[in-house]
C-alpha cells in the first residue's frame, strides 16, 4: 500500500510492505534471491512517484532474514534486465530502420515490377513504423522503470520486526 504525505512542494511517499513469512520474500526456487512478485509489487506501488518526491519503504516482517539487502539486490537485478532489454530493443530498432530504408530504396530503383514494388513500399514503411513504435512505447516505459528503481534504491528503508502471534 502506498501512502502520501504532503510536504510543501514535495510529496513524501511511503511504500508499505507486510511480509508474514520468508516465502513472501524469497524466490521459491532459490532462497538467496528475492521474489519477482515482491519486486513487481514495489514497482507497482512506486509507479506514481515523481523525481522530486521523497520516498520511504517500510517493511514489516515476522522473521529473521536480511530483507533490505535482498530487496535492493533484486531491484538492481531488475534494473540490469531493463538495461539489457533496452540494448536489445535498440538493436532491433536499427535493424528495422535499415531494413525499411533498404526496402524503400529498392522500391525507387525497381520500376518495372509492379507487385514487387508495392510489397517493397508497404514493407519498408511497416519496418520503419515498427522502429518508431519501439522508440515511443518500449523505450519510454523502460526509462520510467529505471527512474523508479533508482528512486527506490536511494530511498530510506525501515525494517520493523513483529513478533509472531501465538
Amino acid at each position: 500500500m502506498c501512502y502520501t504525505i504532503n510536504i510543501g512542494d514535495n510529496m513524501k511517499k511511503t511504500i508499505h510492505i507486510n511480509l508474514k513469512s520468508e516465502s513472501d520474500l524469497i524466490d521459491k526456487y532459490n532462497e538467496n534471491i528475492v521474489s519477482n512478485d515482491l519486486i513487481e509489487y514495489i514497482l507497482e506501488q512506486a509507479h506514481y512517484i515523481n523525481k522530486k518526491d521523497e520516498l520511504n519503504v517500510i517493511i514489516d516482517k515476522e522473521f529473521d532474514k536480511d530483507t533490505i539487502g535482498l530487496i535492493k539486490i533484486g531491484l538492481r537485478n531488475k534494473e540490469l534486465k531493463i538495461i539489457r532489454q533496452n540494448r536489445y530493443d535498440n538493436i532491433r530498432q536499427i535493424i528495422f530502420l535499415l531494413s525499411g530504408i533498404i526496402c524503400l530504396t529498392a522500391y525507387v530503383f525497381l520500376d518495372n515490377i509492379e507487385v514487387l514494388n508495392e510489397i517493397l513500399l508497404i514493407g519498408g514503411w511497416i519496418l520503419i513504423g515498427e522502429a518508431i513504435e519501439i522508440q515511443l512505447f518500449s523505450d519510454s516505459q523502460a526509462n520510467r522503470n529505471k527512474m523508479i528503481i533508482k528512486k527506490i534504491l536511494k530511498s530510506d528503508f525501515i525494517e520493523n520486526k513483529k513478533n509472531k502471534s501465538l
